[in-house]
């Protein structure tokens, strides 16, 4: 006999589903920093999902961590670009201490 699905719980999958690939991000973070790649825009964008993504239940302890040190990296390179050196600051602060 062929296996039963059961169609009344199963449904397709959405991109809300899904969580980004924090490993894949961390290596893509190296990059940030390159303005043709991204914009200040997209960097913000991206830094409030990664934001989210720090408190996120689907995600392991692990990966709440990486995306902890995603967003300080976004954080980091967007005072750079809008000139907040009062943030800049006190990500060094924080990293030294």
């Amino acid at each position: 006999m062929g296996k039963l699905k059961n169609y009344e719980f199963e449904r397709e999958a959405r991109p809300e589903d899904e969580l980004a690939n924090g490993y894949f991000e961390l290596q893509r973070s190296t990059e940030y920093g390159d303005e043709r790649k991204f914009s200040l825009e997209h960097l913000q964008a991206l830094g409030h999902y990664w934001a989210e993504q720090c408190e996120n239940p689907l995600r392991s302890i692990r990966g709440q961590e990486e995306a902890r040190l995603i967003t300080r990296r976004i954080t980091f390179e967007c005072a750079v670009r809008t000139g907040r050196t009062a943030v800049l600051t006190a990500y060094y602060h924080r990293e030294v201490v």
